[in-house]
This record gives structure tokens, sequence and C-alpha cells, in this order.
């Protein structure tokens, strides 16, 4: 039988305070975090951070594991702010500006961000260069395997880097590629020996862990690779180049008036090219979307959201430039006559 609530009991007398009770979980999550890491390596490194904690939750929990830890750190926008005083708190690079700026005008050995709910991560080099989280999964896969000897399956979304391939590969490490969302990742996580998990957005998780993104973690094995390698973010994504080689990204995103159609759908399939700026189309992957795998390593990929009428075109290559014509590609494959009179 369900209980009912009387409303007006409630209104004459006031609630019953001895029902609700306060919990700090902080100290433990510290505990648990810090235990995870070499805080006394990080104590000898003392390397000094910028915090962006972009009004969020990680306010007084990322910079103090980061303090706990043994490092020397500034914070900039820790208050806590509902509207997040008009900034998007996502850990991008143009949500970025004033960290980068802050960076460039003092000195630092990197700076970190987190998201508005602390689960994504984001990083400064010492010279203001944004490091995206694609280079942070990566950085941090290398740091478990050669530093910290770690093994097990590596699992990745569709829209992330192919460094994690590269480094997989590299280190024999099965691996796994999911449709976009951190749920397919922890889910994997639950059922297999998973040494680390990541996504497009920031979201990591690693093995010993909570199977799932968590920004502090991210940012403590992130330190723990500067401590243990004595050198500086910008030091750790030279030694991640000589590895991988150079890897850019982009995406765009296609405000629709109305959602894409199946119709639609079909005829983007039907009126894909065979070859993008003179490169064969090695494979075609529906995961998650249409991913456009090219035979030089670059890749493009067009996903609809599941949410709202926009579609997403990500790209991946070995420059710039090229990143910047493959979004054109996808957005002329849109925008094309036959995908338009399907709708």
């Amino acid at each position: 039988m369900l209980a009912t609530l009387d409303v007006d009991a409630i209104r004459r007398e006031g609630p019953d305070i001895r029902l609700l009770s306060h919990v700090d979980l902080v100290p433990a999550y510290l505990e648990q975090v810090l235990d995870f890491v070499d805080t006394a390596k990080i104590h000898t490194a003392h390397p000094r951070l910028l915090v962006d904690l972009l009004y969020g939750s990680s306010g007084g929990v990322l910079d103090r594991a980061l303090e706990e830890a043994g490092c020397e750190v500034q914070t900039i926008h820790r208050e806590r702010n509902p509207g997040f005083d008009s900034l998007n708190p996502e850990p991008i690079e143009e949500n970025l500006h004033p960290l980068i700026d802050a960076v460039r005008h003092a000195s630092f050995d990197g700076a970190i961000a987190s998201d508005g709910d602390g689960d994504r991560i984001g990083a400064v080099t010492e010279h203001g260069d944004y490091v995206s989280p694609h280079h942070i999964f990566a950085l941090l896969l290398i740091h478990l395997v050669e530093d910290r000897g770690m093994h097990g399956g590596v699992v990745k979304t569709v829209s992330t880097s192919t460094m994690i391939n590269q480094l997989a590969e590299r280190y024999q490490l099965p691996l796994y590629e999911t449709p976009i969302g951190f749920k397919y990742i922890g889910q994997l996580m639950l059922e297999q020996d998973i040494l680390i998990g990541g996504e497009e957005s920031g979201g990591i998780g690693v093995k010993g862990h909570i199977p799932e993104r968590d920004a502090t973690m991210a940012a403590l094995l992130l330190i723990e690779m500067m401590a243990m390698r004595q050198t500086t973010l910008g030091g750790l994504m030279e030694q991640l180049r000589e590895r991988v080689g150079e890897h850019f990204y982009d995406r765009i995103d296609l405000h629709l008036r109305y959602p894409i159609t199946s119709k639609q759908q079909a005829a983007i399939r039907d009126h894909l090219p065979q070859q993008i700026e003179h490169v064969r189309i090695k494979d075609i992957s529906e995961r998650d979307g249409i991913k456009l795998l090219l035979e030089d390593g670059s890749w493009l990929l067009l996903r609809a959201s599941g949410t709202e009428p926009v579609l997403r075109i990500y790209a991946e290559a070995g420059t710039p430039d090229i990143v910047q014509r493959l979004l054109q590609t996808g957005r002329n494959i849109i925008e094309g006559e036959d995908v338009q009179q399907a709708a």
C-alpha cells in the first residue's frame, strides 16, 4: 500500500528535521583518489598549476585534491554560480580563453579545467596551448602502461581520436569502440578488464576507480605523469607527438529546422564520395552515425543528435587545413540537393 503525504500537517508543523542528515562525502572521496596516485613524487616535483573550475561543483574538490597531492594551486572561477556567470561550463578551447590568457601572462607548469559537474577535463600547457581531451586520454593511456605497468582493454567512442588506436596497437591491448555516450564505456568497464575508457567530450574513467568519468582523478593522473617524468604539460605533449605524430581534430554542429529523416539518412548513405581530397575511403562504419575512414588515417563522421535537430560533423587529420576541408566535405554532403530533396 502506498503511503500518503499529509501536506497540511507539514505546513502546520514543518518537516521533521530528524529525518534529514548531512553527510560530507568529500573527505572519503579525497582519500580514495589521493591513495590512487603517488603523492610523494608529486610533492617532490611540486608543480605550479592554474585551475579553472568554471563556477562548477569541482570547486573545493579538484583544487583541494591537487593541493593535498603536493601541487601549488591557483584558481579562477572557483565560486559557485548556478548560472555559471553566463559562461558555458564545458572545458573546451573556446570557453577557456581566460585560463589560456592567464597562463600566458604568468609562470605555471600547466593548467587544468573541469566542467560544471566535475566529470570532464580540459588542459592547457605552460605556453598557453590548449590540450584537447583526445590528447589527455592518449597521455593517460601512455602513463598507465609505461609508468605504472598496468594493462587491460581500452575503450573509445566513435568520435575519439585514432591516437588511441595507435597506442592500443603499440601496447598490444584490446581496443573497443562504442557509440557516443559514457554509458557504453561504463558498461564495458563493468563487464570486461578495462584499463581506461574515454570520449571526445573529456570524460575519462580508469581501472581501479569507479566505472565512470571523473575529472579530478584524470587531473591527478596527469599531474602524476608530469611528476614521474619530471617535465611540464608541454613536455608531455612533445613525448606524445614522438609516439603518434600530429593529430588535429575539430567539430561543427549544423542546426537544422527539423531533425534528419530516415529518407535523408538513406540519401546520405547513397551519395557518399569514393574519395576525399584524392584519398580513397577504405571503410565505412555505421556504429553511431556514418564514419568515413580514409586510407591516410584521417576520418569524417556525420552523426545526428538524438535529442535536438542538430547534425554534428567530426573530423580528424594530420593538419588543421585537412580537418577543415573534411568538415566542409561533410557539410556539402548534408546540404547536397539529393539529401535536401529527401526531406
